[in-house]
Order: structure tokens, then sequence, then C-alpha cells
């Protein structure tokens, strides 16, 4: 089924330009697999502690919880089922964060040189190009209940008291993460169902306007990325990114490749 709309999660604009960087054995992973992979949040954590995490889990306070109505007597205000068990014991956020894998993509208008540096390994990297009226598409037939959201910058000093959610722990990241204008997709499942994460098929022909070919990349490279997607079967165009590329070798009407 296609994405579906989610009253918690903020979605982009369906013609926003999303983008995934990554090196060309994620890509090749992608392409023979004919899916994206969703990594657990239990996965992420290990690369940045917060992910997943509620600010009262590093304390040992504990808020009283009525089974009748869980942590609304505490907040005031209307609580989801799961927002009111975290709230009541903070420490149980790292126990379901393991319910959530999420693919990740960066929202942006046009590329972004950091972005390449950050998920470049030796200049071997590409870029999918995509939006949210692509990725309904490209799901349409998936079985799974896939949301799509933008991540929330804030200073965890004021996290719980905008804490309305459960799926707040993983909708929010800290301010030095900004940088990132992380756009997600999430997949919702039992806690330790995929303990790893899991790959979810989907039309790539749909989901990718363009593939870019990092702007470090040596000419071969460009010419093997190329020769890959003909032999996968891709029909997306493929181009090299122009970020590097000298001024006066770029034509003033150069159409935009996307």
């Amino acid at each position: 089924m296609p994405i579906v709309t989610n009253a918690n999660y903020v979605e982009p604009a369906p013609s926003e330009m999303l983008w995934r960087y990554m090196d060309l054995a994620k890509f090749i992973s992608i392409a023979t697999s004919q899916g994206l992979w969703f990594s657990n949040a239990q996965e992420l954590a290990k690369i940045d502690p917060y992910e997943g995490f509620f600010p009262g889990a590093s304390t040992s306070w504990v808020v009283p919880f009525d089974p009748n109505i869980g942590g609304e007597a505490v907040m005031g205000v209307g609580l989801d089922p799961m927002a009111q068990v975290i709230f009541a014991n903070p420490r149980q956020a790292e126990i379901m964060r393991g319910s959530f894998s999420i693919n990740c993509w960066h929202s942006a208008s046009e590329e972004a040189f950091l972005m390449w540096k950050s998920y470049g390994v030796h200049d071997f990297a590409v870029a999918i190009v995509s939006d949210l009226g692509r990725m309904q598409k490209a799901f349409a037939k998936s079985p799974e209940n896939i949301f799509c959201g933008r991540i929330s910058y804030t200073n965890y000093a004021d996290f719980m008291s905008n804490f309305k959610n459960g799926e707040d722990i993983i909708m929010n990241k800290r301010l030095p993460f900004k940088s990132e204008n992380e756009v997600r997709l999430v997949y919702t499942h039992g806690i330790g169902k995929f303990p790893q994460g899991l790959s979810i098929r989907c039309s790539l022909d749909d989901l990718i306007a363009q593939l870019w070919i990092s702007p470090t990349a040596p000419p071969w490279f460009a010419q093997s990325v190329q020769a890959f997607c003909k032999l996968a079967g891709l029909a997306c165009p493929v181009a090299v990114s122009p970020l590097l590329t000298l001024p006066h070798l770029i034509a003033q009407d150069r159409p935009r490749p996307w």
C-alpha cells in the first residue's frame, strides 16, 4: 500500500527534493534487492546514543502510572498510548525504539557537498534523488505500512515539555544534527522482530528521479555506475555532479537534470 499519512508525522511537500547519499556497495544492494534498507533504531543508536532517547531515561525518575489514565494524570494533556507508557517510565523508550526501522533522506533543493563527503567512501559515492510523490508510487504495492516525516531538531532540555506521541522519540534529534535536514521513512513493527532492520521492496523506477555521481569521482567510476544501471535494468537517468566543474565549462542554459 502507499505511504500512509500519520498525524504524528510532518510530511514534506509531495515534490520536495529528497536525497539519499551512499557508497556504491549500498546502491548495488538496493538495486539487487529491489528495495530500501530500513535500519532498526537500536542499530542507529550505536552511532548516535540519543536515537530513540527520552531525556527522563537518564534519571531514576519514574511517574506513578495509572492503567486507566496513564501519563495524562501528570501531563494534563492528551498523550497517545505509547507516550503514556514512556512518560510513566522513561526507560521504556530504550526498549520501544526497537520497534522502529528507519530509512533516512536529506531534504534540499540542491546537492550538498558536505553530504558527499560524509557518505562517500574514497569519493566513490552516488545519490538517489526522489520525492514523497515518487515514494508513494514506489511503495504502492508494499504490504507494510510506511510513514514519512520530517525530523524536528530540538534542545533536549525542552523535549519533555513538547512530548505528545510515542513516535516523538525517533522523530526528534539534537540541534547539532540540524544540517542533516532529515526526512525519514518509518516502518513500525513488533519489538525485537527485526533486530538489525529489514529490506522493503519497492519500484525503483518509480522511486528514483535521477542518480547522481559524486563530483570527485574519477571518470572510470561514472562509466562503471552507468554500465551497472544498464545491466540492472534501471531506467533512471544518471548524471555526474557538476559541483566542481570549471565555470567556463558549464553551459549557461544547462537545464536542470531532473
